[in-house]
């Protein structure tokens, strides 16, 4: 993909020096697009994993409540940047079950078996 960027960018440059229209490679920015959005959702449920994890081993009243907030907020919003950017999908919809999981554990203050106390 950087390659294929680096030539659309060098067709380009071409384009400008001669003063001709400069061409739109929208297929291959859009592609480029959908596979940062693909990453970023992999990458995003790596974290969550890994946070959740680590969260699952702690009791639940050691836990940093405002650094668990923080951390909660930013991947719950990325994922939704993600919904939005990307189609319905097995990429996006295996991100997203973890969401209310989490959002419930909460609720009940840690119990239900995915918080110990």
């Amino acid at each position: 993909m950087d390659s294929l960027q680096e030539r659309a960018a060098l067709f380009k440059g071409y384009q400008k020096r001669f003063r001709l229209e400069v061409t739109r490679f929208s297929a291959l920015e859009e592609t480029h697009g959908e596979i940062k959005a693909k990453a970023g959702v992999w990458e995003t449920r790596q974290e969550w994993e890994t946070m959740a994890e680590t969260w699952s081993q702690v009791p639940f009243a050691e836990l940093n409540a405002e650094e668990l907030t923080n951390s909660v907020t930013k991947l719950t919003k990325q994922v939704f940047a993600y919904k939005k950017l990307l189609p319905e999908n097995e990429v996006r919809v295996g991100s997203l079950p973890l969401l209310p999981a989490w959002e419930g554990a909460l609720e009940r203050g840690g119990e239900g078996g995915i918080l110990q106390e």
